[in-house]
């Protein structure tokens, strides 16, 4: 029964799609084929148009020949003045017509269509004819037109056929009256080119409108007193444009010639010869339709049967799909931890259904260092890290607990409890220390940190948004703590974080305007007192806040990508400055601060190239001073990159040595020239025994591993004098200059030199 029940469904479908695609088949092509009918259609009759228009033309030419044989006759200058003389009583009737017959005779020759010639004196008396004429009738209507007219042209029907008149003035130079020549010319040329101009079912007429005569090729002798009215029921006697008049059977199109406006060109087409290409043109369309609807019945039945029977398949796969869908959206492709916004609504719902005893915390962990490592290992090597990360915290997800991946390298953990806060207190240290132990990757030890950012429902916020943004803000202040740890959000530090948002803004504007300053600090040869480098040190003079310590603002670069313009144009100026004071004679080395971020960029070491090409610096007056953190994080990439760096004739020194690693076996393989000694350990000298005992060993170890040795924040003259008597090489700090403009430096040098 089941069967037969599937059986008789799909037939039904198969009778409903065929007759669906009949009945949408023949819509749509009916409104094809209309549409093309139309479109074809008018094609048809533009092409007449502009056929009618042709003719109109030719026709308006025609009639100009005649006028040109006119003008030409009465223009002739010995029969205009032989005219003249008779008018005066100089010449006789007869010495006349002797004088002008043979003179008329060659134009009127010279013209096939001309029939003969009636000239007037200027009292309108016959003076000389020749050829046939035309009737008396004829030439009253014409002598009637006003003077004014050079030209008088009209139609007469003559004994050989249709002719046309023309009655053109003969006058002296000084444009007076002397006689008039009354042209009469055949049209059987004409009716020639009419004839030859006809198509099959279309008709030509030629009709002068005053007498409404018609000429046409297939309608001899004319058909006089035609009502136009009658034929063409919408004109009004209108002497321009091309006009349409449609009946049942027929079409016509008719046009006033242009330069002779009494003459009419009518031009009357049949529907079936007008027509004729548009079916043509649409019998092939139709055919092909009718077969594409016939082979879409056919195609149809052999396709849906098969696709029937896969219809439960195919169920089954929409169900696979809108599951991946749902996994797509909702969880971490690379984790398989739920995202960001499967969270939201988690805890949006946890928010909703909120007892008055329910709390929760959420945690926002960002892994210390990550990008150093990803940028150091390979990407690959970093989603693997991140893979490793997801594992080891969902170890931590109770049963009403949540993690997720918020991006890149920062997790989200949510947290409900009923207790005090230390219970959450205690849940950050736990996830502090599941990232004591390494991380195995690739068969090597990958050591990991994170930093918490924490936010309470209800105490802080009862939004998630708010949550999420304070949960933030907390990670923020923690990371500006020195990271490694956690930090509970606080109602002053949306002000913080306001402020560091403006900062940043500040900042950004700053590097646009180019509104940062580089101060300048001397360092000094213990053993000659004289200047043989500087430090540049960047200072930000903000139009409100005032000088900004770099401690402020640099930081924050590194966090938001500004460290490498900021670090570019850094270099760029100091080099600049150097150039010029090397050219000025003072050979100064000049040391600028590197950050890790800038060094882990794999086009630093050609950017440092073209600033030194451009600025003309020798490379070895230029010093670049490296953090521990970066040379001993990723010793094989460091060491690479510093080669490179060496290569180009770039000093390089160890900024703010003992601070950090300070592996003396990395120290020996990377054989820096120069290491700085941070003013940690210099401000103690020389009464603090440890101070003493350890800047001792530094001396000892760098004179032993060839380094040279300057010492960072001498302020007093005791400091300097111990530090000269344990051979230390040079020293910067307060006791000699503090950090100067470079205009500051430049006067201090010219000074120096005047001394010497």
């Amino acid at each position: 029964m089941r069967k037969l029940t599937t059986d008789l469904l799909r037939q039904r479908i198969l009778r409903f799609a065929a007759f669906s695609i009949l009945l949408t088949g023949l819509l749509v092509a009916s409104a094809t084929v209309f549409s093309l009918y139309r479109e074809v259609r008018g094609h048809s009759e533009q092409q007449a148009a502009a056929r009618v228009l042709s003719q109109m033309q030719t026709l308006d030419q025609l009639f100009s020949r005649f006028d040109e044989v006119a003008r030409q006759i009465s223009s002739r200058t010995q029969i205009r003045e032989a005219l003249s003389a008779f008018n005066q009583g100089e010449m006789t009737l007869e010495a006349l017509q002797t004088f002008t017959l043979p003179r008329l005779m060659e134009p009127l020759r010279a013209s096939e269509d001309a029939l003969g010639l009636l000239r007037m004196d200027q009292l309108g008396q016959e003076v000389v004819r020749t050829g046939e004429v035309p009737p008396e009738a004829a030439q009253r209507a014409l002598l009637a037109v006003d003077d004014a007219a050079t030209l008088v042209r009209g139609f007469w029907e003559a004994e050989t056929g249709p002719s046309y008149l023309v009655a053109s003035d003969i006058r002296d130079p000084e444009g007076r009256l002397v006689g008039r020549d009354l042209i009469l010319f055949g049209m059987q040329s004409l009716l020639q080119w009419l004839e030859a101009q006809s198509e099959s079912g279309e008709s030509l007429h030629l009709i002068y409108l005053p007498s409404m005569q018609r000429i046409s090729a297939q309608d001899l002798p004319p058909l006089l007193a035609l009502r136009l009215s009658e034929e063409l029921p919408n004109w009004r006697g209108q002497t321009q444009g091309l006009y349409k008049e449609t009946d049942l059977d027929r079409v016509v199109f008719y046009h006033t010639l242009q330069e002779h406006p009494d003459w009419m060109l009518l031009s009357q087409h049949s529907h079936s010869q007008l027509y004729a290409s548009t079916m043509k043109i649409l019998a092939w369309p139709l055919m092909v339709t009718l077969l594409l609807l016939a082979a879409g019945v056919l195609v149809t039945a052999l396709v849906m049967r098969p696709l029937l029977a896969r219809l439960s398949d195919a169920y089954l796969r929409q169900r696979e799909a809108e599951q991946q869908i749902h996994q797509l959206i909702n969880f971490d492709r690379l984790t398989g931890l739920p995202n960001w916004l499967q969270l939201y609504e988690r805890l949006h719902q946890k928010i909703e259904q909120a007892q008055p005893q329910e709390k929760m915390a959420l945690l926002f962990l960002n892994l210390d260092r990550f990008k150093a490592i990803n940028e150091s290992l390979g990407h690959q090597s970093g989603d693997q890290l991140l893979r490793l990360v997801a594992a080891r915290l969902r170890a931590f997800v109770g049963q009403d607990e949540a993690l997720a991946r918020s991006g890149g390298d920062e997790f989200l953990f949510l947290y409900p409890y009923r207790g005090s806060d230390a219970q959450v207190e205690a849940v950050a240290q736990r996830l502090l220390a599941a990232f004591q132990m390494p991380f195995e990757l690739e068969g090597r030890e990958v050591h990991m940190a994170t930093t918490l950012g924490i936010s309470l429902f209800p105490r802080d916020a009862r939004s998630p948004e708010d949550l999420l943004k304070h949960a933030d803000t907390a990670l923020i202040r923690a990371k500006e703590q020195g990271r490694k740890g956690f930090q509970f959000y606080q109602a002053d530090m949306s002000q913080s974080s306001r402020e560091r948002f403006e900062l940043e803004a500040d900042l950004r504007i700053a590097l646009e305007q180019q509104s940062l300053q580089i101060y300048y600090q001397p360092q000094v040869c213990l053993a000659s007192n004289q200047i043989v480098g500087v430090e540049a040190l960047i200072r930000w003079p903000h139009p409100e806040k005032g000088m900004i310590p770099p401690d402020r603002f640099i930081g924050l670069a590194e966090e938001n990508g500004l460290i490498h313009p900021l670090g570019a144009w850094v270099l760029r100026r100091a080099c600049e400055d150097a150039a010029r004071w090397y050219q000025q004679g003072y050979a100064l080395r000049v040391s600028v601060n590197v950050s890790a971020r800038q060094l882990n960029r794999s086009a630093f070491v050609s950017q440092v190239a073209e600033v030194l090409q451009k600025t003309g610096l020798p490379a070895k007056y230029l010093e670049l001073e490296l953090t521990e953190t970066y040379l001993f994080e990723n010793f094989t990439r460091s060491a690479r990159v510093l080669r490179r760096l060496q290569q180009l004739g770039v000093s390089l020194a160890l900024d703010d040595f003992g601070t950090g690693y300070s592996s003396l076996n990395y120290l020996r393989r990377l054989r820096l020239p120069r290491l700085k000694i941070d003013r940690s350990f210099i401000s103690g000298l020389p009464e603090n025994r440890e101070d003493l005992v350890l800047v001792s060993t530094i001396l000892a170890m760098a004179q032993s591993l060839g380094m040279k040795v300057v010492a960072e924040g001498v302020e007093t003259d005791a400091q300097r004098q111990c530090l000269a008597d344990l051979q230390c090489h040079e020293y910067q700090g307060y006791f000699y200059a503090r950090p100067e403009t470079c205009a500051e430096l430049e006067a201090r040098l010219m000074r120096l030199s005047e001394r010497a």
